[in-house]
């Protein structure tokens, strides 16, 4: 692993989050969340996946968990988690 790896766990519940017309997030949102913010800390993945799901769902209950895991390299020595 480099400095601009990481690993990105995910339940179905981010995927699956549902807005006020019943529209999914979807995988497709997500990729590109983790594409754009591929070289941010693990914590940002983290904050930036959060606010996009609650900005598409406007806060709406959900009916399934939402969990995620960022675990990304910062230097061979050293490593980030956001959990």
């Amino acid at each position: 692993m480099d400095n601009a790896d990481y690993v990105f766990f995910y339940t179905d519940g981010i995927v699956e989050a549902r807005n006020e017309k019943g529209e999914a997030f979807r995988l497709e949102r997500l990729r590109q969340i983790l594409v754009q913010y591929a070289d941010s800390p693990a914590t940002e993945i983290e904050n930036q996946v959060l606010q996009r799901v609650k900005d598409f769902t406007k806060n709406l209950p959900q009916k399934d968990d939402i969990t995620m895991v960022v675990l990304k390299v910062v230097d061979e020595h050293k490593s980030q988690a956001a959990i």
